[in-house]
């Protein structure tokens, strides 16, 4: 017989505090019942005799009830759709026994699909696409440049910025751009040169 975990956090949220008695046993009830995948072979007949509870509603108002905990696979099939996630996490490893036989129930339902190691993320419904995380980029770092390449640089673009009054100024403060470290000394350098032409329009 297989042991289920129960989240005992569950009283503390709102959505099960507000369901009632008959349909918090229900909820128990269908969590104990569905596979090792979350899914729940559809009997509200017999649902109602074991828990001892006539009042509930037909499967539209159970849905309805449960909103997106709840989907409907057709064919008497309904998904819990946090189950997985709660037991197992949302990534599946086909390497372990237990995992590749939730996934290959879930595949039956396109509940699962691969991401770039191989694995298998959990979805909440046929068709959703998992958002990918990206990480950010890392900034780059400026290079510090000498005096003679901020001269090099200078002759090159055919400017009159002062390099040695241009390296004395970055290096007072750190190199940095307003409140932001710099990462582009040439770029820097082209905007003390267009700074100068307007001065020099003034």
């Amino acid at each position: 017989m297989a042991k289920r975990h129960t989240d005992t956090g569950i009283f503390d949220q709102q959505w099960f505090q507000q369901l009632a008695p008959e349909y918090k046993c229900f909820w128990f009830y269908i969590c104990a019942k569905c596979d090792h995948a979350g899914i729940w072979e559809v009997n509200i007949p017999l649902a109602k005799f074991f828990i001892g509870a006539n009042e509930i509603g037909d499967n539209n108002e159970i849905l309805k009830l449960f909103g997106d905990r709840i989907v409907d696979l057709g064919n008497d099939k309904w998904y819990l759709t946090k189950y997985v996630a709660f037991h197992h996490g949302e990534v599946l490893h086909p390497n372990n026994n237990f995992h590749n036989s939730i996934i290959k129930s879930l595949d039956r339902y396109s509940l699962v699909e691969k991401d770039k190691d191989d694995n298998y993320v959990v979805k909440s419904e046929p068709g959703e696409k998992k958002k990918v995380v990206k990480q950010p980029q890392s900034r780059r770092k400026l290079t510090r440049p000498s005096l003679e390449q901020v001269k090099e640089y200078c002759k090159e673009r055919d400017n009159e910025v002062d390099p040695q009054q241009f390296l004395n100024h970055y290096e007072s403060n750190g190199w940095r751009v307003g409140k932001v470290t710099m990462v582009d000394w040439k770029a820097a350098v082209r905007t003390w040169e267009k700074n100068d032409k307007k001065n020099k329009q003034t």
